[in-house]
């Protein structure tokens, strides 16, 4: 991947999931990740979305059922989620954690139909989601 492009992925994984401008550390980091094709983008989302910053801005004041909404509408599109959908979420959360989640929500077809190949979800809390 070119310099430019992974700069702009290294500072939309930051400011998407994180609500907050890079430190120039972990933005070097992601920068050469990525220009030197290191790690996958998609194991790069899975690190942001699981990582103790993450976990304390978001996750720790959430219940399960608000992450599992939340999860979903940042991953996909809202109007493709049902409750079923947030249940399947919720109770994965509760039995095999938040990686585990994260990863199969990235690994997810509705993952690439809203994002693309190169797409950084925008995490997006207190999501509605009405079936």
């Amino acid at each position: 991947m070119n310099n430019n492009a992974a700069q702009k992925l290294a500072g939309l994984l930051y400011g998407n999931i994180l609500h907050r401008n890079a430190d120039a550390e972990g933005y070097d980091f992601y920068v050469r990740s990525l220009s030197d094709e290191a790690m996958p983008l998609k194991t790069m989302i899975v690190e942001f979305y699981t990582c103790e910053e993450f976990c304390q801005k978001f996750v720790v004041n959430q219940t399960p059922n608000e992450l599992g909404r939340n999860l979903l509408a940042s991953f996909f599109n809202i109007t493709d989620i049902t409750i079923t959908d947030v249940k399947a979420v919720t109770d994965s959360l509760i039995r095999q954690g938040l990686p585990a989640v994260v990863t199969d929500l990235v690994h997810d077809h509705r993952f690439f139909d809203r994002h693309g190949n190169l797409g950084v979800p925008r995490y997006a809390e207190n999501a509605q989601i009405y079936s």
